[in-house]
């Protein structure tokens, strides 16, 4: 995927374009992957997407016309850890990466299966702690803006399925 870049506040902010590494994800995935759907929605599994919060997801307008044969369910979980740059950790860089509920736990553990949507930069530069906060929810901003897209407007996705292998389109919510 490519990777797109941002200046905020002198600091320049690199971030990846969130359908591209959905389906850097989905590609690498495919085997592992839940089929989320009303009637598998039962609460009655330990895994996050078998639960009220995602039934009562299906309620909403814009699920109400989920069909199985052209959607498929991808939750999102997003996950940042600050991390030092050199050795004396005085540059900061913070990764905003993500993976899909549609995995089991024991799959959200493998490394493989996160993808990175962007970096947020140290807010250093920044004198005041509002300021600094103010800069860091632009780069959240700028970071999340691909994904806040396909939430508005769902992607169609390459997927392979584990039954017989065949690939088809489908619309990620």
């Amino acid at each position: 995927p490519s990777i797109l870049s941002t200046t905020i506040s002198k600091s320049e902010v690199f971030s990846f374009p969130f359908v591209d590494m959905l389906q850097d994800l989905v590609d690498t995935a495919w085997n592992h992957l839940y089929s989320i759907t009303p009637s598998t929605c039962n609460g009655q599994d330990d895994e996050l997407w078998n639960s009220k919060w995602m039934y009562e997801t299906f309620q909403l307008p814009p699920h109400n016309d989920f069909n199985c044969d052209t959607d498929i369910m991808l939750p999102i979980i997003l996950y940042l850890d600050k991390t030092g740059t050199d050795v004396l950790q005085r540059y900061s860089l913070e990764p905003l990466l993500f993976m899909t509920a549609a995995l089991s736990r024991e799959s959200q553990k493998n490394r493989r299966f996160w993808r990175h949507l962007g970096f947020v930069p140290s807010s250093k530069i920044a004198e005041e702690s509002k300021d600094a906060l103010q800069i860091y929810h632009e780069c959240l901003g700028v970071i999340l803006q691909t994904l806040k897209v396909a939430q508005h407007n769902p992607p169609l996705l390459r997927i392979k399925s584990q039954i017989d292998g065949t690939t088809k389109l489908l619309k990620a919510h």
